[in-house]
């Protein structure tokens, strides 16, 4: 190889520094190299395009989950004013009997300042203490499925 014309030669810019290696070497480096880099690029394409079709899938998602908040707010709106305009008193709790909702009856009704005096309290704190045994067991009832009240 040493008496091979130097144009057969190319110097190396890094890793085996002072060394000449010949032409088919170098090419075939080349090519190995080019190989890598194109199966390189075909993974970090297929990681694009799964990204971007998880991205797109996310956004419909999005879409949707705007829309169903969207007519969420106009249905609490609506349940509002019907509350509002109801000149019953209307009373809301959760399962534990924790107040989560009144009508504007129900505070003139109690004389309250606000709904934060109902707001988060137990709707026994409202029931005198003679009739809480009573509205526990209506209260029981009713989330057994049977019909309370008067007949």
């Amino acid at each position: 190889m040493e008496n091979l014309p130097q144009q057969y030669f190319h110097p190396l810019p890094s890793g085996e520094r002072g060394r000449n290696l010949p032409l088919k070497e170098l090419t075939d480096r080349n090519e190995s190299l080019g190989k890598l880099v194109d199966e390189r690029t075909n993974q970090l394409s297929s990681v694009n395009d799964s990204l971007e079709k998880a991205n797109k899938e996310l956004e419909g998602e999005i879409a949707q989950n705007n829309l169903i908040a969207d007519a969420l707010r106009k249905s609490e709106g609506v349940y509002r004013s019907i509350i509002h305009a109801s000149p019953d008193n209307i009373t809301i709790t959760d399962r534990e009997g924790r107040i989560r909702l009144v009508s504007p009856v129900a505070l003139s009704m109690f004389r309250a300042a606000g709904e934060k005096d109902f707001i988060g309290h137990s709707l026994f704190d409202f029931i005198v203490p003679e009739d809480r045994a009573r509205a526990l067991s209506q209260i029981t009832l009713k989330r057994q499925g049977k019909v309370t009240g008067t007949k």
